[in-house]
């Protein structure tokens, strides 16, 4: 499945012009349903090294960090605004994050000034409590029907 048809899954297939459209329980459904089909194609697994759980959460925090990110510097990667700004992206570091579904291999990114203080993950943390039962959770609810029968039968939940 190509990003293209997650993305309109997402949006349930059409552009609402609400900014919070893509986090409608319908959206989110055939979101889901969208990443669980796709797994189950590809032979990955919902939870464990590998899983689906765990590249979830990864590309939930990564992404939180790099918005992070751009919010203190003031504009996006690459944009000519930033050049000569006086701060700027002084490329990431590797960190290893437990939580409840398993560890997250993340890249923290950093500013040349060294202030940048992420709240997704913060400073010095190295374990996220309740982040997997957080997430179980919305699974649960969004994951219900057909995906909700594969999932009982991985006994994940």
């Amino acid at each position: 499945m190509s990003n293209e048809a997650i993305a309109a899954a997402v949006d349930g297939g059409e552009e609402t012009g609400a900014p919070d459209a893509a986090f409608e329980a319908d959206g989110l459904r055939g979101w889901a349903e969208a990443l669980v089909d796709r797994a189950r194609s590809e032979g990955v697994a919902l939870t464990g090294e590998g899983g689906l759980l765990i590249s979830m959460v990864r590309e939930v925090l990564q992404t939180g960090l790099d918005v992070e990110m751009a919010d203190h510097l003031g504009y996006e990667p690459y944009e000519a605004i930033g050049r000569g700004s006086g701060n700027s992206r002084n490329g990431a570091y590797a960190k290893t994050v437990r939580t409840d579904v398993g560890p997250v291999e993340l890249r923290m990114p950093r500013d040349r000034e060294g202030t940048f203080e992420p709240v997704t993950v913060p400073k010095h943390v190295r374990r996220l409590e309740g982040l997997g039962a957080n997430v179980i959770r919305c699974c649960r609810t969004w994951l219900h029907g057909r995906a909700g029968r594969w999932i009982a039968s991985t006994r994940c939940c």
